[in-house]
C-alpha cells in the first residue's frame, strides 16, 4: 500500500477550531507537539470498505437507537467503567468511555483517512477538550457538566482548576457513583448527581449564572431536545459550552457526509438543536458566542464540533 502520510500542524487545529495558531497558549502548543497526529490517506478501495461498513451497520436489525429506552445499556456500560476504576486502584484512565476505540478509521474534511497513532481519537480530544475549557469555563464557576458518563471531563477540569465547584450529572446513578468515588479518592472538589434530560426535574438544584457543560452527550436525546433547552434558558447560565455532532453542520451531497446523515437519523441523534439554538438568537434571547463546525471525528460522525452560547443581557 502505497499512501501519502500526513500530519496536523498547529495550524491545521487551529483552522479546525477557528482561530489563529498565534492565539494558542504554551500549554496546547505544548500539548499539539507531544501528540501523534499523524495519518495516511486511504487507497480507493479501502475507503469503499469502510463506507460500505458502515452501511452494512446500518441495516443491522442489531444497532442500537437512542432514547428513553436505552438506559439499561448505559447502565451496563458505565458500570464497565466504574469496575475497572475500582479494580485499577482508581486510575483515571479506566474512565475513557469504551466508545473510543483504538485503531479505527477517522472522518477527515468530510473523508476517511487512517492514523497512525491508535488513540488518536482519544489524544485529539485530549487537546480540543484543554483549549475549549482554558478558553470558555476559565473564568466561571461553579460549573455542571449534564450527561458527565464517566466523570472524565470533570476530573480534567478538576486538574486545571482545582479550585473550581464541579458537577456532574447523567440519567442513571453509575456516573454519580464515580463522580463521589473521584472526589473521595482523588480529592476534587465535586459532586455527583442523577438528572434526566428527557424529563428535566425543576427542582434540580442549578443556580442561575453558572457554567453549564455538555460533551456529546445531547445526541441521546434525538429531537426531543426542548425540554431539556426550556430548563437550561430558565436557568440563565452564563454560559454554555456544548460538544457534539450537528446535523446542520454536514453537506448532504458529500458521500461521506451523507453517509453520516444517515447514521445520526437511523440512531436518532441529536437533530435541529442548532437551527433552534440560531432562532433562539434571532429572537433576542441568547447569543451564539460561537458555532464551530471541526472537520475531524470518529468513523461516524465529526463529534469535536461544538456550539457555545450565552443569554442575552
Amino acid at each position: 500500500m502505497n499512501t501519502a502520510i500526513h500530519s496536523f500542524s498547529e495550524q491545521d487545529v487551529a483552522a479546525f477550531l477557528g482561530i489563529n495558531a498565534s492565539d494558542f497558549s504554551e500549554e496546547i502548543r505544548a500539548l499539539i507537539q507531544k501528540t501523534d497526529l499523524r495519518y495516511r490517506e486511504m487507497e480507493k478501495s479501502e475507503r469503499d470498505q469502510v463506507m460500505l461498513g458502515i452501511l452494512k451497520r446500518l441495516e443491522s436489525p442489531a444497532l442500537s437507537v437512542s432514547g428513553v429506552g436505552e438506559k439499561e445499556r448505559w447502565v451496563r456500560g458505565w458500570n464497565e467503567n466504574l469496575d475497572l476504576f475500582i479494580k485499577s486502584g482508581y486510575d483515571e484512565s479506566s474512565l475513557i468511555p469504551k466508545y473510543i476505540k483504538p485503531n479505527h478509521p477517522v472522518r477527515l474534511r468530510g473523508d476517511y483517512v487512517m492514523p497512525l497513532n491508535e488513540n488518536f481519537e482519544r489524544d485529539f480530544l485530549y487537546i480540543i477538550r484543554q483549549w475549549m475549557f482554558a478558553m470558555y469555563l476559565s473564568d466561571h464557576n461553579p460549573i455542571y457538566e449534564f450527561g458527565c458518563g464517566t466523570g472524565a471531563n470533570l476530573a480534567e477540569l478538576a486538574r486545571m482548576y482545582p479550585e473550581k465547584e464541579l458537577h456532574g450529572s447523567d440519567w442513571i446513578d453509575v456516573p454519580k457513583k464515580i463522580i463521589d468515588l473521584l472526589a473521595e479518592k482523588k480529592g476534587y472538589n465535586m459532586k455527583g448527581h442523577v438528572f434526566d434530560m428527557f424529563s428535566p426535574d425543576e427542582s434540580f438544584p442549578l443556580k442561575k449564572g453558572v457554567a453549564i457543560l455538555a460533551v456529546n452527550s445531547l445526541e441521546q436525546i434525538g429531537e426531543k431536545f426542548d425540554p431539556f433547552l426550556q430548563f437550561i434558558l430558565s436557568k440563565k447560565p452564563a454560559i454554555f459550552v456544548h460538544f457534539d455532532s450537528f446535523v446542520e453542520f454536514y453537506d448532504e451531497n458529500n458521500l461521506p457526509d451523507y453517509i453520516t446523515l444517515m447514521h445520526n437519523s437511523r440512531r436518532n441523534y441529536l437533530s435541529g438543536y442548532l437551527t433552534r439554538l440560531r432562532e433562539l438568537e434571532k429572537q433576542g434571547v441568547i447569543e451564539i458566542v460561537k458555532a464551530q463546525h471541526v472537520p475531524c471525528g470518529g468513523l461516524y460522525h465529526d463529534y469535536y464540533s461544538f456550539v457555545v452560547w450565552k443569554m442575552r443581557a
